[in-house]
């Protein structure tokens, strides 16, 4: 794990929403504040912390795999449905022009 004091003190810009920071210094290079969610904030030790981003890290591919199977389940079932509607399309302009009685 890296030594962050060298870093003590130094100026950085804090997030208080996605779009604003504000200055501040680092005060602390032993705990990071952790957002675990919907607002809540954990205070851990920077390896907890480095492992509980790596847990996030590795679900969320595990996530993207799903979503990707789930994706092409559906493209499948899109090309199945598309390729009966055209058929059907065909057979019923089939019956058209044999029901039409040629014009004399």
């Amino acid at each position: 794990m890296h030594s962050f004091t060298h870093c003590l003190g130094k100026p950085l810009l804090v997030p208080l929403t996605s779009s604003l920071y504000v200055p501040g210094t680092l005060a602390d290079t032993e705990t990071v504040l952790v957002d675990v969610g919907t607002g809540f904030y954990v205070e851990k030790d920077v390896a907890s912390a480095q492992k509980f981003y790596e847990g996030k890290i590795e679900e969320l591919g595990k996530n993207i795999k799903d979503l990707e199977n789930i994706v092409n389940s559906k493209a499948n079932n899109l090309r199945v449905i598309e390729e009966v509607l055209r058929q059907k399309v065909l057979a019923g302009g089939g019956q058209q022009q044999a029901g039409q009685a040629p014009s004399a």
